[in-house]
């Protein structure tokens, strides 16, 4: 606590020098705050142990005052008593919670098929149990049933977020969902499907997704972390194509056995001076390959061609 010179500098004032000090205290009048229909007056949650020290306490060190605003009295006064200058302070009395919870399985590797392909994750009940319900702490007790972690967070108000390489992305979103009742009453699983069309463009280089449902803790005075966040990676690349051919020695430069060029020049001319008609590229592609097979790694489409004519 200090008082200021009101300069614009904010330069401390000495009030040792002028023998003042510091009186604190509870503000006298009833600051009300109705929530609903219930009216509560936040002065009644808070107790000043030392006027002089400035020493407060939520009233009988109740859980009850967490989330309360009452409104604290701070006077300057002489060695009379009498008040110089005079202040007020609103608090809020609040919990320490424990961090905030992220978890997801591994990434997950995917290959861009047809837009209509359906891809479906799940973070299954049997992972919520190792890595939430039974690690999530509030600094004291370790672990809670699945039914208590569902009524302590809100599944109702969970927030869905898809990012495409960091950016936000409109697709599906992934969401929470009853899990199967043979491994035990009101689990939860979070299941993110959408299709391939969904996805978008993808770069040569391939896209990162991050889906993450959060869900926040209910109670202001939980020790418990305020957020719960179950998140999904999934890494996609484009399909991948194979090449099967059979060369026409005569139309291509060879380097030993490795094909290098494909040669379109039918006429070579025989100095800068020669005429266009002797340097014209007209060679047809279809004469680059006798026999040709081709194949993507995801099943988008795979042919068997007899001749390079089929391609053009």
């Amino acid at each position: 606590m200090a008082t200021c010179f009101g300069n614009g500098n904010h330069k401390e004032f000495p009030i040792e020098d002028y023998k003042l000090s510091y009186k604190f205290s509870v503000a006298s009048s009833d600051y009300n705050i109705t929530e609903g229909e219930t009216s509560t007056n936040q002065q009644k949650w808070v107790v000043c142990n030392d006027a002089a020290a400035g020493l407060y306490q939520a009233e009988g060190f109740n859980k009850e005052a967490i989330g309360r605003t009452p409104i604290l009295k701070v006077e300057l006064v002489d060695e009379a008593g009498n008040v110089v200058r005079r202040g007020f302070v609103k608090i809020e009395f609040g919990v320490t919670k424990q961090d905030d919870l992220v978890v997801g399985d591994k990434a997950y590797d995917l290959v861009a098929k047809c837009t209509e392909t359906i891809a479906e994750y799940t973070i299954t009940e049997q992972f919520i149990r190792e890595n939430v319900y039974r690690v999530i702490t509030n600094g004291k007790e370790t672990s809670m049933s699945h039914e208590e972690f569902w009524n302590l967070y809100d599944a109702s108000g969970a927030v869905a977020v898809v990012k495409k390489n960091n950016l936000s992305h409109t697709m599906t979103l992934p969401r929470i969902v009853d899990g199967d009742t043979s491994v035990g009453t009101a689990t939860k699983k979070i299941v993110w499907s959408f299709n391939h069309g969904e996805l978008g463009k993808i770069g040569a280089g391939g896209s990162q997704f991050v889906a993450t449902v959060t869900v926040k803790n209910k109670l202001t005075s939980s020790e418990y972390p305020a957020s719960i966040t179950f998140k999904f990676t999934v890494n996609v690349k484009l399909p991948e194509l194979t090449l099967d051919a059979t060369e026409n020695d005569i139309y291509w430069t060879k380097d030993g056995d490795e094909y290098k060029y494909f040669n379109v020049n039918v006429s070579v001319p025989n100095s800068v001076a020669s005429p266009a008609s002797d340097c014209q590229f007209r060679r047809a592609l279809t004469e680059s390959f006798t026999c040709l097979h081709c194949e993507r790694t995801s099943g988008l489409r795979i042919c068997s061609l007899q001749s390079n004519q089929d391609l053009l």
